[in-house]
């Protein structure tokens, strides 16, 4: 949807894409840009979730993410804290982001206690960095992926694959909520 907006000063219109709203404090005229993230979170990620049941059964769960954001800085966090382990991307999932299966069939978030007790996970995803146990592992590639494979097979196939290693929770209210994901 594009919208017009004229410049207090000069009265002078434009079309844009996004909201603007100008404010003037202290004799400054500040821009506040309104639904920013339409434009930021572009990219498509694919979520793993692998996972042992009480009988020991290995379960999968395939979920792609519509409108994330994918920033892959491996050097740069090397650089900042010397650590050759550093995480390798930060991903930041709204919590508005579009969540599906690979059928189309729209899943919702579950947190990783509640993932694991599901009688049936399939219309859930989650997030977790292996802190349930050693028996369950999230993983994510950049793109879109239909069929289940191992993180082993995904490097060999794909660029940017990454294990899970940390989930922040940012609930700051409003547009600004997200999940916060380190990968490596």
């Amino acid at each position: 949807m594009r919208q017009t907006c004229a410049t207090p000063k000069t009265g002078r219109t434009f079309e844009h894409p996004f909201s603007m709203v100008f404010g003037k404090y202290g004799g400054f005229v500040h821009l506040y840009l309104v639904n920013i993230a339409v434009l930021i979170f572009t990219h498509v990620v694919t979520v793993f979730n692998s996972y042992e049941d009480d009988d020991l059964k290995m379960h999968n769960s395939i979920t792609i993410l519509r409108g994330v954001l994918l920033d892959v800085s491996k050097g740069t966090n090397v650089a900042k804290t010397g650590l050759s382990d550093a995480d390798a991307a930060t991903l930041y999932i709204p919590f508005s982001v579009e969540a599906v299966s690979t059928t189309g069939d729209k899943k919702a978030y579950a947190e990783p206690k509640a993932f694991y007790a599901a009688n049936n996970p399939q219309g859930l995803w989650t997030l977790d960095s292996g802190g349930q146990s050693n028996s369950t592992s999230t993983y994510f590639v950049k793109g879109e992926v239909s069929e289940m494979m191992s993180l082993a097979e995904l490097h060999e196939k794909y660029d940017f694959v990454f294990d899970v290693t940390t989930v922040d929770v940012r609930d700051f209210g409003g547009d600004m909520m997200h999940w916060q994901v380190g990968g490596k």
